[in-house]
């Protein structure tokens, strides 16, 4: 008789968590029932009688006669009855997985990937439903911008680097975001700050590194966060750096910052591994792929099987309801131009990334083609980021880094660093102008960054 109580339940339970036929159209009928009329409760206890013969209806009284429990009995009930749920759903996985192995059907997958992305998809059962009404969708929405009202925040999870974060309005929950350079562009540093920011000042992040191993990565962390140089990180062993590098490691002690650096996996084998840190950590807000031609690829077309696993870490992305942010190397094409800033053609000749993708960000910098004119371009450290797509309400166009030796991270670039690349500049020499692809401009008109 417990109302409070009665609700817990209902909002708890699940029909399909009773084995015991009787059992479950008992809570079948406490749930169809609860806000009815005597009259129609007993019309419904007739209706399984029908079905079940008298069983069910039998069982119900004895229960209502005999059995009784306070509100944290019938919490811990829940917990048990859902972990039993959730232990035959992995067993019911486990079947699916030896039924393939007997068909030798994997799907492209190795043994690991298949059964780790059936057993995590059990565990998840209820992660995503995908049928929701309209009205439903539109009061989360009237209800997400009524969290920012009065706020400065994006409507996405902010990157940390402002330029950036107001061209793509905030990385987006279930977007798939493409980083294209060529080598030596900086993308995985790009990556890494991203990355270390949303763990730091949002919620966890699995890093999927398939390039540098976890002690690459803590290296490339230690040196910025200790504020150290290459020189001084690798060199002789001072006592102030091993001083910087143990804050270093202090600082990042609770960032929920995840590793995977396991090489030659799949794109499916990414997904069941992010599926188990979102079970452990309880959500995901970003998963980063490094990168993306070093997936293991199925398939003798390489070019569909990029676009295929592309499309299946969009809809991981969509699944787990976090941004994907993958860094994909640009084919070749570029260096036979004389512009050699990317462009959203370069990289149509691997699958249909660029269609899956919702936003693109092109990475260029100026100092790695033309090292000899950096301090006449004003181009030293200095990161182009060229959002050249964004799907879902940003605003695309140039945004400028700069690339802090100190602490060998990324920063946005200050007003006067924009201005003194961006405008239009008179007497350039006509060797500059051809390098720069400009036939006779002056170059970079009308690229801005504000």
């Amino acid at each position: 008789h417990d109302e409070a109580l009665a609700d817990h339940i209902l909002a708890e339970a699940e029909e399909d968590w009773f084995v015991d036929r009787a059992v479950r159209a008992a809570y079948g009928v406490l749930v169809r029932c609860r806000d009815k009329s005597r009259i129609e409760r007993t019309l419904e206890l007739r209706k399984v009688e029908d079905s079940l013969g008298t069983e069910a209806a039998t069982f119900m009284s004895h229960l209502a006669e005999n059995y009784w429990c306070d509100a944290r009995e019938v919490k811990d009930y829940i917990q048990i009855l859902s972990q039993r749920h959730r232990e035959r759903g992995v067993v019911s996985a486990l079947k699916r997985v030896e039924s393939a192995i007997i068909r030798q059907d994997y799907d492209g997958d190795s043994l690991e990937g298949l059964t780790l992305k059936e057993v995590t998809k059990a565990l998840r059962m209820d992660a995503f439903s995908g049928l929701t009404p309209l009205g439903t969708a539109m009061l989360e929405e009237v209800a997400a911008m009524e969290a920012r009202q009065g706020t400065s925040v994006s409507a996405g999870i902010p990157c940390g680097l402002a330029s950036v974060n107001y061209r793509v309005n905030g990385l987006q929950r279930g977007d798939l975001v493409l980083i294209g350079a060529r080598p030596s562009m900086g993308k995985t540093q790009f990556l890494l700050d991203i990355a270390q920011h949303i763990a730091r000042a949002s919620g966890p992040v699995l890093l999927a590194s398939l390039e540098m191993n976890r002690n690459r990565i803590a290296s490339r962390l230690g040196q910025g966060l200790g504020q150290m140089t290459s020189a001084e990180y690798y060199g002789e062993v001072t006592e102030e750096n091993l001083t910087r590098l143990r804050k270093a490691a202090a600082i990042t002690a609770d960032w929920p910052l995840i590793i995977l650096d396991k090489r030659g996996i799949s794109a499916s084998q990414i997904g069941a591994y992010a599926r188990i840190v979102a079970a452990q950590q309880g959500r995901l807000d970003a998963i980063m792929v490094d990168y993306l031609t070093m997936l293991r690829l199925s398939g003798e077309q390489r070019h569909l099987a990029i676009g295929d696993a592309c499309l299946e870490l969009r809809n991981l992305a969509a699944e787990l309801d976090c941004p994907v942010i993958l860094a994909s190397q640009l084919n070749r094409g570029v260096e036979m131009r004389d512009d050699k800033r990317p462009k959203m053609s370069d990289m149509r000749e691997s699958g249909n990334i660029e269609e899956y993708a919702d936003t693109v960000m092109l990475l260029y910098r100026d100092e790695y083609y033309y090292p000899e004119l950096v301090d006449e371009r004003h181009t030293r450290n200095i990161l182009e980021v060229n959002v050249a797509k964004c799907r879902n309400g940003g605003r695309p166009g140039l945004s400028y880094l700069y690339f802090e030796d100190s602490t060998q991270r990324f920063r946005d670039a200050s007003r006067k660093e924009v201005n003194d690349i961006v405008r239009p500049r008179q007497g350039s020499s006509i060797r500059d102008k051809q390098r720069d692809g400009t036939g006779g401009k002056t170059y970079r008109d009308g690229y801005t960054a504000y």
